[in-house]
């Protein structure tokens, strides 16, 4: 929990008490006790309510995923081109649009996302959605990038367009590179002279474009913002804690959840030949308190627990069983933290380029 949200915490508390003891005073000698206790009670309740709010952000666990614990939903990019809203329990989905394509983050009720592109376009073209409304469509707009870049949001064999955004101050901040890399073949070299001075020609280079656009929530407006105009980060935060945020006593790298509320330490336990070959531990960390063990075959993917459950990235990958092969996309799972079991999982659309090379 954040110093913002200890402070907000203790206010809270301190607000409640000041209001019940008010209340007590003021209908202490005009309202029987019943009334009194209900109206108390109310109260309580809705201030309880706004605290525990607190912790029910909306984050983002990967790219295309926003998870919204409030109202016990997740936002994924379908493995198609639209979005899906999904029960964040049973994995169920809640409904589904096709007029918008990326998730990009939640403010209150208004799911901002960036709308698929037309080939070659250069306009980074953003839509507004009431969820309270299955995703009903509250406004669009675009705006025109520099000449040389492509927006799309899935990859090509030669390009990539990223994008980063947070709210602030009732505007969307987004933050977005383009990086694209010439396609060319392999000359014929007849000599490790022409090998090396290929190598050292930089005509591989990346050439990168970037930027950042501000939206405002209430007019739809879209325009360009400087660098320093952006108060917050504009740069997704590493997994890895610092040395100074490591919870003590415990070896091991240690990884952060989505929404800063776990930890994440992970071993290998064995070898090569046994597919899940990591254990993960999880680890409350407020308390240090240890919550769950299991195993994966990775040893790292964005995480996060809400109701008793692990939720977590896995995929895509090949795997072979017997003597077939098992072909997974790319999923986000949830596991119950009481047997193990997997609870639900659901494909999401995979945005890296797996086509392909030339020879």
């Amino acid at each position: 929990m954040s110093e913002i949200i200890k402070f907000s915490f203790e206010r809270a508390k301190f607000s409640r008490t000041i209001l019940i003891h008010g209340m007590i005073r003021v209908f202490h000698l005009s309202v029987s006790p019943f009334i009194l206790l209900v109206v108390v009670g109310i109260a309580s309740l809705l201030l309880t309510n706004f605290i525990l709010a607190q912790d029910n952000e909306p984050f983002e666990l990967r790219s295309g995923v926003i998870v919204d614990p409030g109202r016990g939903l997740i936002y994924v990019m379908n493995s198609k081109s639209g979005i899906d809203a999904l029960d964040i329990t049973k994995g169920t989905l809640e409904w589904r649009i096709d007029h918008a394509a990326k998730p990009l983050a939640l403010s209150g009720n208004h799911l901002i996302c960036q709308v698929e592109s037309k080939s070659g376009d250069n306009e980074l073209r953003i839509a507004v959605l009431n969820v309270l409304e299955q995703g009903q469509l509250v406004l669009t707009n675009f705006i025109r990038l520099p000449s040389d870049v492509r927006v799309s949001i899935s990859d090509t064999l030669n390009s990539t367009f990223n994008t980063y955004g947070r709210i602030q101050d009732g505007e969307f901040i987004l933050a977005w590179k383009y990086s694209y890399r010439p396609i060319r073949g392999i000359p014929p070299q007849d000599s490790e002279r022409d090998k090396k001075k290929q190598s050292i020609t930089g005509s591989d280079t990346p050439k990168i474009t970037s930027g950042i656009i501000k939206l405002d929530l209430a007019s739809g407006e879209m325009s360009i913002l400087r660098e320093e105009e952006a108060r917050i980060s504009l740069v997704p935060r590493g997994p890895n804690l610092a040395a100074h945020e490591r919870l003590a006593r415990i070896n091991g790298i240690q990884f952060i959840s989505a929404d800063n509320a776990h930890v994440l330490t992970s071993q290998r336990v064995t070898n090569d030949s046994v597919w899940d070959k990591y254990g993960w531990t999880i680890y409350e960390r407020t308390t240090g308190k240890q919550i769950a063990q299991i195993k994966n075959h990775k040893s790292y993917a964005p995480f996060f627990v809400f109701n008793s459950m692990l939720f977590y990235e896995t995929g895509p990958y090949m795997r072979r069983i017997d003597k077939s092969l098992e072909d997974e996309p790319l999923k986000i799972r949830a596991v119950s933290l009481q047997t193990g079991e997997v609870v639900w999982s659901w494909e999401i659309r995979d945005t890296k380029y797996r086509g392909p090379f030339p020879g």
